[in-house]
Parts: C-alpha cells; structure tokens; sequence
C-alpha cells in the first residue's frame, strides 16, 4: 500500500511557518543527510556528524518524509504500508529555511560560530537544541538513519527541552502570567546558576574533542584534528574528568577576558541549571548578586526551550519584567518602550519575588520559601484563576486542563516524567486531524489533493502511535486496535497527487476511506482521553508541582 501526498508548509499571518511545521521539515532535513565527518580549514579540522550547504539544499529542493511499516492480516498475508509526504520548497525558500535554522539555534557553522548569516559553502553541525528536536521527532515516527541514530547516541545528545504551549490556531506562545511563572521557574532554575563558563578554542586552533568512551570521535589520526559538536566538556588530551554526561556544564564560551555571555558562539548544553548568572559583580560602582547579562537571559531561552523565533523570547523576557519578577541593574537595561534588551552590556538581576517564586535563599533570612499557595504575584492580579463552574467529574478536570496552557505544559511534563506522554500527543495530533476533515467536509466539491494531504496525516498518526511497533504506541483495548489494524490493512490503496484535474469517483472514494479512517482514530482518541481522565489526572494532582499552585480542578 502507497499513500503520497504533496503540502505546503503552513504559515502564520505574518508569514513565518508554524513551529510543528518547522520542526517537522528540519527533522526531516537532518534525517535524509549523511552527517559525515568533514575535513576544512588550514589545520585540517574534521567535523563529525556535519553537512554542507550544498549538501542541505540539495536535499530541501527534494525534500520527502517516508514512513513504512510492515504488518501481518489475518489471512497472514504480509503488507507493507508506506507514506510519503514531499514537501514542496522552491529553491529561494532553501536559503530561507536554512537562515530560519540558524537564527532558532538549531544548527551553526561548525569551523566559526560566530557566523550567523546563511551562505553558499559552508558547514553546519547541529546544536544540543537542534539534536533534542530530530530525536522527539525520531521517537515518534520512528524514522532516522543510520548516522542520525549514532548522533542521538552520542554525548551531545544532552538537551531536554522546555516544550512550551501554543495556540493551535495561531501558533503563538502563551503568555498568561501562570504560564509565564513556570516559564521563570524554569529560567531561574532550582539554584543560582553560578558555574563558571567552559571556553571554547578559538576555531583557527581547533583542538582534539572527546568521545563517550574517552576516544576521539572518527578515531585516531595523525594528519587531521578532530572537532566533535562545537566545544567538548571532556577533556583535550586524554585526560580524566569529574564532568559526566548527567552534570554537563550549563554554558560554552569561546576565549573571552571574562566569564561573560557574550556572543552567539556561546550555547547551553542542558536546560535544567537554568541561566547563567554572576554570583557577584559591580557594576558602575554598585555591586549585584545573581545578575545576568540580557545576551545570556536570551540564548537561554533560544537554546533550551521550544522557541524558534527571536521576537518569541523577547516577549518571554519582556514579561518577566512586567510580572516584577526580574530588575534591570542600570539604565542600559531598560528601553524606551519598556521591553527587555537582549545585548551583552544590559544585566539584570533577580528580584525578590523572582528569588521566591524560584525558591531560592532570599536577602536577609537566607531561608528558601517554597511557593506554595501564597505564591507572589503582580500587583492587582488574582491567585491563580479558579474554576467553580466545572464539575468535579474526572472528564471535566482533563477538559479543564487542556484548555488551560499554564496546567497543559505541567500536565504534559508529568506525562513526560511517566514515560507516557505519547497519550496527550497523539490525543493534540488527532485532534488536528478531526479539525482538518471537519474543513473538508465543508466543501462539496472537496480538492483531491487536500483529500490525499488529509489521508496521509492520518497514516502518519497511525504509522507513530497505533501500527504494531510503532515508535510511540499508546495503549488501548486490544479489541479496538484490532478494529483499527484490520481498517487500515484492508485493501491496498494507490493515491498519488497528479496536479490538474480528477474523476469524480476517486474524489468520492479517497473521502469515504477518509472519513472512516477519522472515524476509527476519533474512537481511539476517546478512549485515550478516558485512560488519561482515569489514571493519569488523579496522579498529577497529587504532584507536588500542581499542589505548589493552590487551586482547585
């Protein structure tokens, strides 16, 4: 069975694609490249697990996403199920695509990060940010080569993103003042982040990087240096180290006069630590505690959390100033439009109920105080908003959180936590998908080619989270997903999208498959709901993070 379909990228208002749309095509970008290592440079320098631009346009201008999976019917016959996506990118949107890479922090020239404009020639190495994206991405379609599933494996797979919620509608990031506090959280991390900054080799001296096993990566060899993912935390030549993969250090840097962050050559390898910050230091004769530079505030949240885009963060931090959580240092901190400014020379520093809400010490007691239900907020606002209208029944309590962006994103990291959160991603995609039919079935005269894009998102749902072994199964009665194997295995089905015009009776046809395939993952999708309702709700609720917020569900 062969179900093709050609899509154009979705995109927002203002033009810019929508993030699962973005991730999807880098993820499938990186899938589709070799990543071998490159050798450049007078020194010699070979990069591991790199791609050339040339490399990355070729493949873009013929970009195609295939899953298979192979099953067995009833009958024992044996089928093989395949679909191909081809996504339609014209040659300037190429450059375009991969100037978007860079600019999310996804990728960066690998022999000068420093370079953040996108041109002809160069060579590229992803980030820790871009490696977490395609290995989300690998585990739920369960498509990556060879090379790509050597790079997961290896050190630099360090990143755990801080996924945060969107509207589904526009794309843009939540921003209520409960979410926007977690989101601090997350920023302040558990404890100042005080770690002094690991520096890079300048890029015309690259020096020999590490593997897990403490070889260099590619092997040994005498005639050309080796430079893993940018800057290693192991050690140069061989020598021991206390740093392991689950302590890695929070931040890079290239050779500077101080500890600053300072330049897009630094970069976060992990999340959790959260922004780095100075422990001390004066600043026009006044002297800060726990300040930080807005370069560093800003590639915090470009490096470790789900934002592709620049103007994103700004509103990030911009909040964080509304919400008195943070307090520029000095005039160079505040714009004139009171926004956040994201430059090397503008510090800030936390304020007290910043300090508190992050549970740090705070000034005086030096005690921790745990926010709890008298956690702060900004002046005039309101605990966090109550629900007295909902019922108390556990449907209304699972409704209740994925309507609210704030419980969504803790939800969905509890989930995480339990190993189960495929639950609420296929529960969000299938929604999509019910979305996407409900606007065909408006058109009476629906267009084969949406039908066929329809059609192969809804293959794509099930070749990730229902198809025997697929990569993120979630767990259902064995009766219904036998009624679901049985549908999708059925008959061989040969839909390929031919630009101009069709018979009528195909259109009539791929519809009616179309809506009995929807209507088959719209009962999974209950039964998901209900299995999420039951089991997963009652234990959130008891997590010390949703009884920090004080409310009632």
């Amino acid at each position: 069975m062969l179900l093709q379909a050609a899509r154009l990228l979705r995109c927002t208002e203002d033009g810019r694609p929508f993030y699962d749309e973005f991730t999807a095509v880098f993820a499938t970008l990186i899938s589709s490249l070799p990543l071998q290592p490159h050798t450049i440079g007078l020194f010699h320098a070979r990069y591991d697990f790199s791609f050339s631009s040339l490399e990355a346009a070729r493949n873009l201008a013929e970009l195609k996403l295939q899953q298979q999976n192979k099953t067995i019917d009833l009958t024992g016959r044996r089928i093989t199920s395949t679909t191909i996506t081809t996504y339609q990118i014209d040659v300037r949107s190429c450059a375009e695509l991969m100037q978007l890479f860079l600019n999310a922090r996804l990728i960066r020239c690998a022999n000068d990060p420093e370079k953040s404009k996108f041109k002809h020639e160069m060579l590229f190495q992803l980030t820790p940010k871009g490696i977490a994206i395609v290995d989300a991405f690998s585990q739920r379609h369960g498509v990556a080569s060879p090379n790509v599933v050597d790079l997961l494996k290896s050190q630099h797979n360090s990143m755990k993103l801080v996924n945060l919620e969107r509207n589904p509608v526009t794309d843009q990031i939540s921003s209520s003042e409960t979410v926007i506090e977690i989101i601090f959280q997350r920023f302040a991390g558990r404890r100042p982040n005080t770690t002094p900054l690991h520096r890079a080799h300048s890029h015309h001296m690259p020096s020999q990087s590490l593997g897990h096993s403490g070889a260099p990566f590619g092997g040994p060899s005498n005639s050309t240096t080796t430079v893993a993912l940018g800057p290693s935390p192991y050690p140069a030549h061989g020598g021991t180290s206390a740093t392991h993969h689950d302590a890695l250090p929070s931040v890079l840097k290239r050779e500077s006069s101080d500890t600053d962050v300072s330049s897009v050559s630094d970069m976060y390898l992990e999340s959790s630590a959260g922004v780095h910050v100075h422990d001390s230091k004066r600043i026009h004769l006044k002297e800060y505690h726990n300040c930080f530079s807005g370069m560093a505030a800003k590639l915090w949240l470009m490096d470790c959390t789900s934002i592709i885009y620049v103007h994103e963060a700004q509103m990030i931090l911009t909040a964080f100033l509304q919400c008195d959580l943070i307090t520029p240092a000095d005039a160079r901190s505040m714009s004139s439009g009171a926004e956040f400014v994201m430059e090397k020379n503008a510090y800030y520093y936390m304020s007290e109920k910043g300090k508190n809400l992050a549970g740090w010490p705070t000034t005086g007691s030096g005690l921790i105080h745990k926010h709890g239900p008298n956690r702060p907020h900004s002046p005039g606002s309101t605990p966090y908003r109550q629900s007295p209208s909902a019922a108390r029944d556990k449907h209304s309590r699972l409704e209740h959180i994925l309507e609210d962006p704030a419980l969504r994103l803790l939800f969905r990291e509890h989930l995480a936590e339990n190993f189960c959160d495929e639950n609420l991603t296929f529960y969000l995609e299938s929604e999509k998908l019910l979305a996407q039919f409900h606007e065909l079935e408006k058109n009476q005269f629906p267009i084969l080619e949406k039908v066929n894009v329809c059609l192969s998102e809804a293959w794509v749902v099930y070749h990730a989270f229902l198809a025997p072994g697929s990569a993120s199964e979630v767990n259902i009665d064995h009766l219904l997903r036998q009624r679901v194997r049985e549908r999708m295995t059925a008959e061989e089905l040969d839909t390929i999208t031919i630009p101009g015009s069709q018979p009528t009776e195909s259109i009539s046809t791929a519809v009616t498959k179309l809506a009995e395939i929807v209507k088959l993952l719209d009962d999974v999708r209950r039964q998901v709901f209900r299995l999420m309702a039951s089991d997963s709700v009652p234990k959130f609720m008891r997590t010390a993070k949703f009884l920090e917020l004080g409310i009632e569900v």
